[in-house]
């Protein structure tokens, strides 16, 4: 066996290796957030429904908005308004994930307190995400924050726009 190849075997098996500990995550993840059940209750659908177009429409505006920026004003302006909708986008998600777990009368309290944990997890992501985009990249602050505002108005105005 030559040196190259042996190489390329010790690779390949560290790749089967990460693979298979991350399955075994997703598995322990599935677990422990119960997944399979809240991919199920019927009640929550309509509210992921509407997370889900807020996302796709925050993120169709954030593309375009770099798009523009880029051709207009050049690359680093660019950076700055994908890393501000990205500062946007990221932390609806993790709300989106754990705002609509529990649905139903009987699960009114559980409801409320998803809905004020979700809140605080988007607020401090999104303090983080600005804190390591100040400290780790060159960015224009006005590029940044209007398309980190345009991402956070499109959320609200996703179900004026996109009627049923």
């Amino acid at each position: 066996m030559s040196l190259k190849s042996s190489n390329y075997l010790r690779k390949f098996s560290f790749l089967v290796i990460l693979l298979y500990k991350v399955n075994i995550n997703l598995k322990t993840f599935r677990l422990r957030y119960n997944v399979s059940q809240i991919n199920k209750n019927k009640l929550t659908a309509a509210g992921k429904h509407l997370t889900k177009q807020q996302l796709v429409f925050a993120t169709t505006m954030t593309f375009i908005s770099c798009l523009i920026t880029y051709f207009f004003w050049g690359l680093i302006m660019a950076k700055s308004a994908l890393l501000g909708g990205l500062i946007a986008i990221i932390p609806h998600f993790f709300f989106g994930l754990s705002a609509f777990k529990y649905a139903g009368a009987t699960k009114a309290q559980q409801v409320v307190d998803a809905f004020y944990k979700g809140e605080k997890v988007k607020l401090l992501i999104t303090a983080i995400l600005f804190a390591l985009t100040f400290k780790f990249f060159i960015i224009v602050p006005l590029a940044l924050f209007t398309v980190f505002c345009l991402v956070m108005i499109t959320s609200l105005l996703t179900p004026v726009f996109l009627k049923h």
